[in-house]
């Protein structure tokens, strides 16, 4: 998705841009972290039947979860920090060939 203003630069400027890559890596990590928490669940409850009517209850799949989502976001804060916006260099090439082509069509 790239959104431009009239400068050149992205409309939400640097903080958007950082929450944009944060948004983006804590739901892949989050996905890849919550598939593996249900994974293990799903191996207790075929392999250990009888231990699963003990751990697998609602209220430590609500901490699990919380802590999935908790080691993701700390995880993916990295990129708050690493993130920078640049203006574009070859803006005026890609204007430059939409023209050449708007006026090929109009012949």
């Amino acid at each position: 998705m790239v959104v431009k203003s009239e400068r050149n630069r992205w409309v939400w400027g640097e903080p958007g841009c950082a929450l944009f890559i944060f948004s983006q890596n804590l739901g892949i990590n989050a996905s890849s972290l919550s598939l593996v928490a249900f994974t293990v669940e799903r191996y207790v409850g075929i392999c250990h039947p009888m231990r699963a009517q003990a751990m697998c209850t609602v209220s430590r799949a609500k901490k699990i979860t919380m802590c999935v989502w908790g080691f993701a976001a700390l995880y993916s804060c990295p990129w708050l920090g690493l993130t920078e916006t640049k203006p574009l260099k070859y803006r005026q090439v890609l204007e430059h060939f939409i023209y050449l082509k708007t006026l090929r069509k109009g012949k």
